[in-house]
């Protein structure tokens, strides 16, 4: 009987994994991570990036040698090392998570990253880390619907709120697309008249200077 190797206790441990599930995981994840690389290259080859996107690209091409050494730390008994390349993964995954979570990209793209999701939250949560989540924080997960006024036949007016909602989404978008914004942070926000007020806990000071500019109006933290 292999034991479980599961051990830790916060809420969001819900399946324990075995000794041969990790290594199984860490067997397939130098393959799914070339094969997501391969379909997220071939899927955003003809779109057009905005600077915070092409910070996931980026992020993409460093999650795949991430896996990489992981890999070959972990076969070669390197301990110490895959620890790091274990962690640093989870960090380089969770802006690609948000991103994939939030863009509908073609189904190969999507059927790679939830094959290598899968291994990387198999490897996290064997080892007690936080797995990258199903869905997007609370707050940056709604889409105001828009809105308008009809004031005589065909004419519509802008509204504050269809101003609002705009910069609702624009907002909850490059949040979404920071590229530090890991597994441990929490960022919420509220649109006031003009002005975004951030919310929450970061793990890195830079972070919530990096949030702030990304909100591309007056802003105010608390």
């Amino acid at each position: 009987m292999v034991a479980g190797i599961c051990l830790a206790t916060p809420t969001w441990a819900q399946d324990i994994y075995t000794r041969t599930d990790v290594r199984e995981a860490f067997e397939r994840i130098e393959r799914h991570g070339d094969e997501f690389t391969k379909a997220f290259k071939t899927a955003t080859e003809n779109m057009s990036l905005s600077d915070a996107e092409k910070h996931v690209s980026d992020s993409v091409a460093d999650l795949e040698n991430s896996t990489d050494h992981l890999k070959k730390d972990y076969r070669d008994r390197h301990f110490a090392e895959a620890k790091r390349d274990r962690e640093n993964a989870m960090l380089l995954a969770s802006p690609i998570n948000r991103f994939m979570l939030a863009n509908n990209i073609t189904p190969d793209t999507a059927r790679a990253w939830t094959n290598l999701k899968g291994d990387l939250n198999v490897i996290a949560s064997g080892y007690g880390i936080a797995p990258l989540p199903d869905l997007l924080p609370q707050a940056l997960s709604s889409f105001p619907g828009p809105a308008a006024i009809v004031t005589n036949s065909a004419d519509r007016m802008r509204t504050p709120g269809m101003f609002q909602n705009r910069i609702q989404r624009e907002v909850r978008h490059e949040l979404v697309m920071l590229p530090y914004y890991g597994v441990f942070d929490n960022l919420a926000y509220q649109v006031e008249g003009n002005t975004v007020v951030l919310t929450g806990q970061v793990t890195r000071p830079t972070l919530k200077s990096d949030a702030i500019s990304a909100s591309g109006t007056p802003a105010t933290t608390r």
